[in-house]
């Protein structure tokens, strides 16, 4: 027997309402320890009101949201299948011709809906409104500014050093040979007036300098002078290159894979960019996979304690795959797993163990 429109939106209904006071429960438990947490870390700033506070919440909060909704979708489905069990609904369901197939296509479709609104309109402002907050973060709690930008032209480096500013760029950086390339430097005092400027083929990191190697030296008022190489003071290393990049949970979903060309067309590390754009894309269908999940939870017929055990088993499994999801994200970022694979594993994982149970549970 097929599944009628009538109880498919009775389903999607009962399903909606449940996430939508889940959203708002675990929402709000874990918003209230985001917030503790921010007013500890600002604690003792002078400078940092509670409005100030408030405003950052406000701005990460979206980015939080989005990391927990694959956890919230879980339990409003596990919820929503409960409540259909315990009221005699599911075995109804079942005994007119239905299979659990069928009853769990509606809700997994929901689910990737919700999935596909979050990849292509969510995220695009949450990923805005978290640059925000660490734009926030570093100006009043690290006390320090973003120092990075990259175009088509190379990449922008900016640090400050004891009595002035130094604004470094450079086309091209070699990791392995702590090397860039077509350098130039620019240096400003303290009011952020020119000093000096130097143009070089190529720059060499080593502890605390920056060799510079057959270039340009201008000073303010003078004239250019030709220099073959020349110790220029800084503070950058290689690790701090790759660290100062935007944060990849800051860049939209359309334009991580533009931004990790540029930075591979530049010498530089694109591997997390690529890693968080294939999260992106795999948390979509890992939202319906999480539904098919709950349904492996809750459908059984209830039996005494069974409800304990529900609970239990949905607290565990979710810090499981929460344990799964880090592990394989860290792995996949530092290089140790190729990106689509470590994106792709807790869905495949997920999806794997849903559907075996449940065709063992059918038809076993």
């Amino acid at each position: 027997m097929r599944i009628t429109y009538s109880l498919s939106k009775y389903l999607i209904s009962n399903f909606m309402k449940w996430f939508l006071i889940t959203s708002g429960a675990i929402g709000f438990i874990f918003a209230l320890f985001d917030l503790m947490e921010l007013f500890r870390r600002t604690s003792g700033k002078a400078d940092i009101g509670i409005d100030l506070v408030l405003k950052m919440f406000l701005f990460r909060f979206p980015n939080f949201f989005q990391e927990i909704l694959p956890f919230i979708l879980f339990f409003a489905a596990i919820i929503a299948f409960w409540r259909l069990n315990r009221n005699q609904e599911l075995l109804i369901i079942r005994a007119s011709g239905v299979s659990i197939w069928q009853i769990l296509t509606p809700l997994a479709g929901t689910a990737l809906l919700i999935g596909l609104i979050d990849l292509l309109v969510i995220n695009s402002f949450s990923a805005r409104m978290l640059d925000k907050f660490y734009n926030l973060e570093n100006k009043y709690i690290y006390q320090e500014q973003t120092p990075f930008s990259i175009s088509k032209n190379g990449f922008w480096l900016r640090e400050t050093l004891k009595d002035k500013q130094v604004i470094l760029h450079a086309t091209h950086f070699d990791a392995k040979a702590q090397t860039l390339y077509n350098v130039s430097a620019y240096a400003f005092d303290e009011d952020d007036r020119f000093i000096e400027r130097f143009d070089a083929k190529q720059g060499i990191l080593t502890d605390g300098h920056l060799q510079l190697n057959h270039g340009w030296h201008l000073l303010k008022d003078g004239f250019p002078e030709q220099f073959t190489t020349h110790q220029l003071n800084t503070t950058l290393s290689v690790n701090s290159i790759q660290e100062s990049f935007s944060d990849p949970k800051t860049l939209t979903f359309y334009s991580l894979r533009s931004y990790a060309k540029l930075l591979e067309t530049s010498g530089l590390s694109a591997t997390q960019y690529f890693m968080q754009w294939h999260t992106l894309l795999a948390r979509c269908i890992w939202l319906a996979v999480m539904v098919v999940l709950a349904a492996t939870f809750s459908m059984a017929p209830l039996r005494s304690g069974g409800t304990v055990r529900l609970l239990i088993g949905g607290i565990s499994i979710t810090f499981l795959l929460y344990f799964l999801r880090d592990m394989t994200y860290a792995l996949g970022s530092a290089g140790n797993l190729p990106p689509l694979l470590a994106a792709w594993v807790p869905t495949i994982v997920t999806g794997f163990f849903a559907t075996t149970k449940l065709l063992y549970s059918e038809d076993g």
